[in-house]
């Protein structure tokens, strides 16, 4: 597995570089798709689908997700037969009310075993049993009233590298008014799958296919963050600053640790608002430089329309 440090200098001048390399490039528009239709996948994701602006419209108490095979394009001329929940990697997002029970039930459509995992939460019956082809589960969840970010999961890490990964969101209950809402899952993907070129990717997809996140001028923009990968990640936003939910601090830039990495003071998932400053397009990514050489960046595009929380 691969591996990867965050330095405060020489990693960061050269991601720069790298950078201005890539906006020569030009941006397609990507997609955060949740549509989880058979049919969607693949060369959907490059046809200029919107990105939803609010990931979370409605909460449920229960939902269901089925793990299958499918063909995932990374990138244009980029893909591979990928283990997904849904037809999506991410899977798709679960929105459930905080302080409440959440059913989740998975069933396993793939020809391999796997076992399911929630980060975060443990369920109220005991651990997941370890699905065999054809089989389903469903476990209980109590919600806090906190809210939070959790992952559901393959506990194995040849279903995560092949995609089998998703969230649920429990919005928290002082985040206050929201004119737009993203989740930005962070991972990599298996490079012997892909004709051995490393893959970081946001959303399921790397650039130019990262998702295009939008706002207007002054719109407080909820984005939930999650590291699903096996490496260290960062999130950081040009021209942007926001205040880290853990320490107050204002800052522009998120370490996140590797899903079930030891660490009181580390935090693979977050949630955070970024009031939408000047009007243009601001780049995001991640400060690793291998990182960013494997697509992990995209675009925060703001207009200049007016406020308009809801």
């Amino acid at each position: 597995m691969r591996s990867s440090t965050v330095s405060d200098g020489v990693t960061f001048a050269v991601a720069a570089v790298a950078l201005v390399a890539l906006l020569a490039v030009g941006v397609a528009s990507p997609g955060l798709v949740f549509d989880t239709s058979p049919d969607v996948g693949g060369n959907a994701h490059g046809a200029g689908r919107p990105v939803p602006d609010i990931a979370c419209p409605a909460f449920a108490t229960r939902a269901g997700v089925e793990a299958r095979v499918t063909t995932w394009t990374v990138r244009p001329g980029e893909s591979f037969e990928a283990w997904a929940f849904g037809a999506t990697i991410p899977g798709p997002t679960l929105c459930a009310q905080n302080n409440a029970s959440f059913v989740l039930t998975v069933i396993n459509s793939l020809p391999a075993a796997f076992t399911p995992r929630v980060g975060g939460l443990e369920p109220l019956e005991g651990p997941w049993p370890t699905l065999a082809p054809g089989e389903r589960a469903a476990r209980t969840f109590a919600i806090p009233a906190e809210g939070g970010v959790f992952p559901y999961v393959a506990v194995e890490e040849e279903a995560r590298l092949a995609g089998l990964y998703g969230v649920i969101v429990a919005r928290a209950p002082d985040v206050g008014p929201i004119d737009r809402e993203y989740v930005m899952v962070l991972s990599e993907f298996d490079s012997e799958a892909l004709a051995g070129r490393f893959h970081a990717a946001l959303g399921g997809h790397t650039y130019p296919w990262a998702p295009l996140l939008t706002a207007d001028v002054g719109d407080r923009v909820l984005i939930h963050l999650v590291n699903l990968g096996f490496e260290d990640h960062t999130f950081h936003v040009h021209g942007h600053r926001w205040h880290d939910p853990h320490d107050g601090r204002p800052i522009d830039n998120k370490y996140l640790k590797p899903l079930g990495e030891e660490g009181a003071a580390l935090v693979s998932a977050t949630s955070f608002v970024i009031v939408a400053a000047e009007p243009g397009d601001w780049m995001y990514h991640c400060h690793i430089y291998d990182h960013i050489n494997g697509g992990m960046t995209g675009v925060f595009r703001v207009g200049e329309g007016g406020v308009h929380h809801v």
